[in-house]
C-alpha cells in the first residue's frame, strides 16, 4: 500500500515544481523592464491609459462619458476592458507609470498560458503526461506571446479571454453540468469587452459549436439556454453601442453608463470584396509577421522552424474532427479547429484596412496548440533512439532561437520607439520656465501624451483646433515633426530620435535634458 500512494505524490510534486518553473520564466519575461521595453508608448496605450486615470479618479473618460461601455478613444472606438482593469489597478496602488498600464496585458498573457496548457493536456495528456509543460515552454519561447503581452492595447486582451471561453466550453461539454456551461456564457460575455472583432467571432464560433454538440448529442437545450441567457446579460450593452453607430443616434446615458457614439463606425470597414487576398495576409501575418510591434521579422512570430509542425497539427486536429463528426462522437480537437477557421474568416472579412495580428490576435493559441500537436504527433511517429535524437536536436534549436530573440529584443528594443513617450519632467520644467512658459512649444505628439504626462483633470483640458492642430495653453500639438522651425518657438524631441535632434542641432538650437525628452530652443 506504501509504495501505491509513494509514486501519486512525488508526481503531484514534480507537477507543481514544473509549474513553478514556469511561472517564474513568465516573471522573468513579461514582467521585467515592462515599464522600458518596448520603449515609448503606442498611441492607443496612451488614449487608454489616460482614460483609466480618469475613470478612477472622476468616473469618467477623457471625454467626460461617464462609465462608458465602450471608450469613443480618438474617434473609432476603443474595447473597454482593458480601461477598466487599470483603473482598479490605478486605485489600489496609486500609480500610473508606464510598468502598471502594461500589466493587464501582462498578466492576460499568463491567462493565455495557463489555459493553453490546460487544453493541451486534455488533448495530448492522455498519450503524453507533460504536454501542458511542453505548451507552457513554448509559449514562453516564441517571440509573438512575448512581444504582444508586454504592449498595454485593449485587443490582445481577446487572446487571454478567448483561450479561458475555449477551456470553460470543453470542460462543460466534458462534464455536462450546468454550471459548467454558466462559465461557458459568462467567459463569452467577458470576451466580448476584450476587443470588438469579437462581436463578429464568437457569434459565429458559438453558431457552429453549438450545430456540432446538437449533432452528436452532447448539448441539451437548459444548457444552451443558459449560454445564451448569460451572453446576452452581459453583451446587451454593447449591442446598444452598435444600434446606435449603425442607425446614427445620438450617444446617451442609462443606469449610470455612456452608450457612446463615434465618429468612425469601424463595422463600416467590414467587405467581401477582398476576401481571398485578406485570408493569405492573416496566414501570412500569422505564421510569418507583419508591420507591427507584435512581430519580427527576424524572428517571425514562432520561428520559422515552428510552420512544419503547425501544418501538422493542424492536420491531426483536422483528422479527429472529421473522424468524431462521423462518429458522432465528442472530441475536443473539433473545437480548436472551428476556433482557427473562424478567426481566418474575421481576418478574410476586413477589407481595404487588412487583418493585422493585432486584429486576428486569438488565432495564436490555435497555431501554438497545433505546433504542439505536431511536435508530439512526430515524436509518435519515430521510434527509440530517433525519437530521442530528434527531441534533443528540437530542443536545442528553439533554445538556441530563444536566446537568439531574447538578445535582441531585450537588449536593442529600447532604441525603437514605438510612437511616442511620456515626459512629465519636461512638461513640469516648461511650466516652470518663465522663459520656456512664454514660447510656444511643439509637441510631435497627440494631446493624450500630455495628459498622460500630467494628468491633468479631464475637466481641465479644453483645447482649441488651429490650422488643423489642436493647441492647449502654449502648446501645439502635432503627430508629425514640423517642416518648418520657428526661432521663436521650444520643440521637444524623444532622446532617442537622432534624426530630429540633429536637424534642430543643425539650426542652432540648444537643448536642455528633461527625462526622456530634450527641449530645444533658441
Amino acid at each position: 500500500m506504501h509504495k501505491a500512494v509513494r509514486p501519486s505524490r512525488t508526481w503531484t510534486l514534480q507537477n507543481a515544481a514544473l509549474a513553478l518553473l514556469l511561472t517564474a520564466l513568465f516573471a522573468l519575461l513579461h514582467l521585467t523592464r515592462l515599464g522600458e521595453i518596448p520603449y515609448g508608448l503606442a498611441v492607443d496605450e496612451v488614449s487608454m491609459g489616460y482614460d483609466a486615470w480618469c475613470l478612477a479618479n472622476f468616473g469618467v473618460d477623457r471625454n467626460l462619458g461617464a462609465w462608458p461601455v465602450y471608450l469613443a478613444n480618438y474617434g473609432g472606438g476603443q474595447s473597454a476592458m482593458y480601461a477598466y482593469l487599470t483603473a482598479g489597478l490605478i486605485r489600489l496602488t496609486g500609480r500610473t507609470d508606464v510598468w502598471l498600464l502594461r500589466l493587464p496585458g501582462a498578466l492576460f498573457g499568463l491567462m493565455t498560458m495557463v489555459f493553453g496548457a490546460l487544453i493541451v493536456q486534455r488533448l495530448l495528456g492522455e498519450r503524453h503526461p507533460k504536454a501542458w509543460f511542453a505548451f507552457g515552454l513554448f509559449y514562453l519561447a516564441c517571440p509573438y506571446f512575448t512581444m504582444a503581452a508586454r504592449v498595454g492595447l485593449d485587443c490582445n486582451l481577446m487572446l487571454g479571454m478567448s483561450t479561458a471561453f475555449l477551456y470553460a466550453l470543453i470542460r462543460a461539454v466534458d462534464s455536462q453540468r450546468l454550471r459548467d456551461f454558466a462559465w461557458v456564457g459568462l467567459t463569452a460575455g467577458l470576451t466580448l469587452y476584450t476587443y470588438a472583432l469579437s462581436y463578429l467571432a464568437l457569434p459565429i464560433f458559438l453558431l457552429l459549436a453549438m450545430l456540432w454538440l446538437v449533432a452528436i448529442r452532447r448539448m441539451r437545450l437548459s444548457q444552451f439556454w443558459m449560454v445564451l441567457g448569460l451572453l446576452v446579460a452581459m453583451g446587451w450593452p454593447l449591442v446598444i453601442v452598435q444600434i446606435i453607430n449603425l442607425l446614427d443616434l445620438p450617444e446617451f446615458t442609462l443606469g449610470g453608463m455612456t452608450f457612446v457614439r463615434m465618429d468612425l463606425y469601424r463595422a463600416s470597414t467590414l467587405s467581401l470584396s477582398d476576401m481571398a487576398l485578406n485570408l493569405l495576409r492573416t496566414i501570412k501575418n500569422t505564421l510569418c509577421y507583419d508591420d507591427l510591434p507584435n512581430t519580427s521579422r527576424q524572428f517571425w512570430t514562432l520561428y520559422p522552424l515552428s510552420i512544419p509542425f503547425v501544418l501538422t497539427g493542424a492536420l491531426v486536429n483536422l483528422r479527429t474532427a472529421v473522424r468524431s463528426l462521423r462518429r458522432r462522437e465528442w472530441r475536443p480537437e473539433t473545437f480548436i479547429l472551428l476556433w482557427g477557421l473562424t478567426m481566418l474568416l474575421v481576418g478574410s472579412l476586413l477589407g481595404s484596412d487588412g487583418p493585422s495580428t493585432n486584429r486576428v490576435n486569438a488565432i495564436f493559441f490555435v497555431t501554438a496548440e497545433c505546433a504542439v500537436a505536431g511536435i508530439f504527433a512526430v515524436c509518435d511517429w519515430l521510434r527509440g533512439c530517433l525519437r530521442r535524437v530528434f527531441a534533443a536536436v528540437l530542443a536545442a534549436a528553439y533554445a538556441i532561437s530563444f536566446c537568439c530573440f531574447a538578445h535582441w529584443y531585450f537588449n536593442n528594443r529600447r532604441l525603437e520607439a514605438l510612437c511616442g513617450n511620456l515626459y512629465p519632467e519636461a512638461f513640469a520644467l516648461i511650466e516652470e520656465s518663465e522663459d520656456l512658459g512664454a514660447r510656444t512649444v511643439h509637441v510631435p505628439e497627440p494631446p493624450t501624451y500630455y495628459q498622460l504626462s500630467t494628468l491633468i483633470s479631464p475637466y481641465d483640458f479644453e483645447p482649441t483646433l488651429v490650422n488643423n492642430r489642436l493647441t492647449f495653453r502654449n502648446y501645439v500639438f502635432d503627430g508629425a515633426k514640423p517642416a518648418e522651425l520657428k526661432p521663436d518657438w521650444a520643440y521637444i524631441a524623444d532622446v532617442t530620435d537622432v534624426d530630429y535632434i540633429q536637424r534642430l542641432t543643425d539650426a542652432g538650437y540648444q537643448s536642455i535634458r528633461a527625462g526622456e525628452a530634450l527641449i530645444f530652443f533658441q
